[in-house]
Parts: structure tokens; sequence; C-alpha cells
């Protein structure tokens, strides 16, 4: 059995079909490359941190596990939970907050305050919200005899 010089050059050649679906491939990766990656650098990412330095408007908060980087929060931020908190959060409060990845240095949004004088306005907070419930149901059921 002699194999052909012509049946060799053509078993090694690639079938156009092959060809076309790597093209393909290529183009259908190289799309979703370019969708993935702006939609990666937006996402959120995780950090934990103590406040360094607190002046009237700014929070200067380290990062712990890289204390190199530092981070900045003001009263103006639009986070949900920072105009009742702001003025309890002191110097050595440990903050647990969401970074953006694209800048890096500004929060996001706070996710948990480990603090004492925090947990303290929350609790009378809570207080005065059930206070309040209680007081209402009271005046509810004046009305109504």
């Amino acid at each position: 059995m002699a194999f052909k010089e012509e049946d060799i050059k053509k078993s090694r050649e690639l079938s156009e079909d092959f060809v076309a679906y790597a093209m393909m491939i290529l183009a259908t990766t190289i799309v979703v490359t370019m969708v993935a990656v702006p939609i990666y650098e937006k996402q959120k990412r995780k950090a934990c941190g103590t406040v360094v330095e607190k002046s009237k408007d700014t929070l200067f908060v380290r990062n712990l596990k890289d204390t190199t980087r530092y981070y900045t929060l003001t009263r103006q931020d639009h986070l949900e939970c920072i105009p009742q908190y702001f003025d309890y959060i002191a110097s050595g409060d440990v903050l647990k907050f969401y970074v953006q990845s694209c800048d890096g240095t500004k929060i996001d949004n706070i996710k948990e305050i480990n603090s004492k004088d925090v947990a303290k306005f929350v609790r009378l907070k809570r207080e005065q919200q059930r206070n309040d419930s209680i007081r209402s149901r009271v005046l509810q059921n004046q009305k109504v005899k």
C-alpha cells in the first residue's frame, strides 16, 4: 500500500468547515471579551478597614489587608446609613464596605460598622421607634372609643 505525495498533502490541509468554525469561535470570544471586561471592572469589591482620622465632613479609612491603601468617605456621599451614623463613627472603628474596582479609593457602600457608639445609637433608635409605635396604637385606640 503506497501513499502518493498528493494524498499526504491533502491529509495535512485543514477542511473549510473547520476553518469557518474556528473563525466563528474567535469572533465570539472577542465579542464576549469586549462586553465582559467593562462589566467586571464595574463590579464592587469587599474591603475592611479602620478609621484612621475623622474630620468634620470626611472619614479616612485604612485597609486592614493592605495598610498602604486608604479610602475616603464624606458626609455628602449618597449612602444609606451614613447620614444617621456619621457623627457616631470615631477613630479606631472598623468598617466593612464595598469599593468600586475602577476607582479604588472611594467607598461605595458600607456593609457593617463595628463601633460601640453606633451600636448604642441603633439601640436607642429602635427603642424610640418601638415607643412611637406603642404611642400611635394607644392614640388610635383612644380615637376609636
